[in-house]
């Protein structure tokens, strides 16, 4: 029977990996892992919108000469500037998509 990895196991794996700059399959040789089974870990999870964190947000006016721009701050520290009309639609597939991000 497969041995059974405990979410924490599976993400130091794959965080290991890519400090490791081996190919996933070379890395499982060293590791005794099954390539299969690994490279599912690595995939991006979709998340359900429960998933996501509430932050508070803050609407400030913009300093920029650019009316219609959008800047998305993370509580990580992260920007994105959209410059334009964004309309509702895009900016929810932008979020979906920043959500989706592989591991």
């Amino acid at each position: 029977m497969p041995r059974q990895y405990s979410e924490k196991e599976r993400e130091s794996h794959v965080k290991a990996w890519k400090k490791s700059k081996l190919g996933q399959k070379e890395y499982c040789q060293i590791k005794g892992l099954t390539w299969s089974t690994f490279k599912n870990w690595c995939k991006p999870t979709r998340r359900v919108p429960q998933d996501y964190p509430l932050v508070p947000i803050q609407v400030t006016p913009s300093q920029d000469t650019h009316p219609t721009s959008i800047t998305l701050e993370s509580p990580q520290g992260w920007k994105i500037k959209l410059n334009g009309d964004v309309d509702e639609h895009q900016l929810q597939r932008i979020i979906r998509l920043l959500g989706e991000m592989p591991c």
